[in-house]
């Protein structure tokens, strides 16, 4: 009775592991896209709408909306830490030693190195983006 995945570790540790590189991967992906949002924002756009969502009209307390600087220094963070999980979720999953679901050529195989090699890209354009980022003419950071 739906016991099958249950079974054997192998099947366990493959779910687990797709939960994983799937998953995380999207939640990275909204949470840089909300970064990139509110560093977009203006303050007056966003206290119109918190006052809004809150139905007063007195302004709320001082928001500081984040800073292009913040935001690469977050999505830098994200990537790097998108990288670990997916270096580690690969060696798991493809690991010859350790007896790893993915360890033979396969959909599994190919998909969890695809996922870190994504990973790593990211991570490289983000940490470019990241140190080459330089001061505009009204004091905002530039990049992407």
């Amino acid at each position: 009775k739906g016991t099958l995945l249950k079974q054997t570790s192998y099947c366990t540790r493959a779910l687990l592991g797709i939960l994983i590189g799937g998953l995380f991967q999207i939640l990275i992906g909204l949470g840089v896209a909300s970064l990139y949002r509110l560093s977009e924002m203006s303050p007056a756009l966003l206290n119109s709408q918190l006052r809004r969502s809150r139905g007063t009209l007195a302004p709320p307390a001082s928001i500081a909306v984040l800073s292009a600087r913040k935001r690469n220094l977050g999505t830098t963070s994200a990537a790097v830490l998108s990288l670990i999980v997916q270096a580690v979720n690969a060696g798991l999953l493809t690991s010859p030693t350790g007896g790893g679901p993915g360890n033979i050529s396969g959909t599994l195989y190919f998909g969890s190195w695809l996922g870190f090699a994504l990973a790593f890209e990211m991570c490289l354009r983000y940490l470019e983006l990241f140190s080459t980022s330089v001061v505009g003419i009204n004091g905002g950071a530039g990049g992407g």
